[in-house]
């Protein structure tokens, strides 16, 4: 994903801890908090666009990645804007997994779709 703000990011991350969150959040000075800010601002576009496409591909479920994803996204910005220790940030590293899995697994039984489709001839 392209990033606006400080490198790196949790959103790229396959899993994170709640003290590798704490410490990225954490570490960033007043600019870098804005400019990830902004940049989970624009991850929320990301997340509308994405889950229009699975739904116009027919694709199972497909507002469970957003849906895992919109949580993530969520409750980083609150973390990003609100002082605190964020007990919350100790699970948010399961929720960003689900994301990816069950993304991955939308995409894949996209796939499977269209390889059968394909398969299967002009009717």
């Amino acid at each position: 994903m392209l990033t606006f703000g400080p490198h790196p990011t949790l959103d790229t991350k396959l899993y994170y801890t709640g003290d590798e969150a704490r410490a990225l959040l954490g570490g960033f000075d007043a600019s870098q908090t804005h400019a990830y800010f902004l940049n989970e601002l624009f991850d929320l576009l990301l997340i509308a666009s994405y889950s229009a496409l699975f739904y116009r591909l027919k694709v199972f479920v497909p507002f469970l990645p957003g849906a895992f994803d919109l949580v993530e996204t969520s409750y980083i910005l609150y973390a990003l804007k609100t002082p605190g220790a964020h007990g919350f940030l100790d699970y948010l590293g399961v929720v960003t997994f689900l994301k990816w899995v069950s993304g991955g697994v939308l995409v894949v039984s996209w796939l499977r779709r269209k390889v059968r489709k394909a398969g299967a001839g002009p009717r």
